[in-house]
């Protein structure tokens, strides 16, 4: 709840600064690229909120069930998803620093888990 409020509050004040400076033009570029919604329109909006919502639970519930670093690593790994599906669709090659920032997050995921597995259950003990 927290970062959809987060990003809720980010992004109106995104917009009030645009439309402060000028730059928004009363706003009409928010509503310029908006098409009429059909009913089946709106009823994949709301297939993919309630899509959305449930796999958000599942990884909450994944975080409460095993290891923040082991569940991390799995959490990243949309970045191949999204990569392969952006090729495939949309035929969107992705750029040298597109691909360097994959490898950093996959990398800092990895080396999270292994980090946490090489430190035991319990390091307080006896320090």
């Amino acid at each position: 709840m927290n970062l959809n409020l987060v990003l809720f509050l980010g992004g109106l004040g995104l917009v009030a600064g645009l439309w402060r400076s000028g730059q928004g033009n009363d706003a009409g570029f928010l509503l310029s690229v908006w098409p009429a919604l059909k009913v089946a329109d709106l009823g994949l909006l709301a297939g993919l909120g309630v899509l959305l919502a449930v796999i958000t639970a599942l990884v909450a519930y994944a975080y409460q069930r095993a290891s923040a670093p082991v569940i991390g690593l799995f959490d990243n790994g949309y970045l191949v998803f999204a990569l392969f599906w952006s090729v495939l669709i949309f035929g969107d090659r992705p750029g040298f620093i597109d691909l360097l920032g994959i490898v950093l997050i996959g990398s800092g995921a990895l080396l999270a888990t292994t980090a946490s597995a090489n430190c035991g259950p319990d390091r307080s003990e006896g320090d």
